[in-house]
């Protein structure tokens, strides 16, 4: 049997303390399609993500793709999202439309820009 590729149970954030707690004293980036919100993680070596999209997508199986969507991208790209970070990543309505390698491209130049701000 072949390597699990799924998200593990300790890099998804659940908590709404410390969601609410990123969104308040985090750091924002935003683009036509997502927002990120980002912060230094408790553990080092450790970044937690959680997956959003925001109300103005009515339908449920909407926004159950575009999480999918995000979720995927991620599993594949684990490696752009700098360590020691928690991050909140919502989806705006416009990126539901987006193809999949512009949908792709445009989180991973928000990666990039939050790896220049570290820089």
């Amino acid at each position: 049997m072949g390597k699990k590729e799924g998200l593990k149970k300790d890099e998804i954030l659940r908590k709404r303390k410390e969601l609410w707690g990123i969104k308040k004293e985090g750091k924002k980036l935003t683009s036509a399609y997502f927002t990120i919100y980002y912060q230094a993680s408790k553990e080092e070596g450790k970044r937690k993500i959680c997956f959003a999209v925001d109300r103005e997508v009515k339908k449920a199986t909407e926004r159950n793709y575009l999480k999918r969507r995000m979720r995927e991208v991620y599993r594949q790209n684990k490696d752009s999202f700098p360590l020691s970070f928690y991050y909140f990543i919502q989806a705006k309505a416009s990126s539901l439309n987006l193809p999949h390698d512009a949908f792709k491209k445009e989180l991973f130049t928000l990666t990039q820009r939050i790896k220049n701000e570290l820089a």
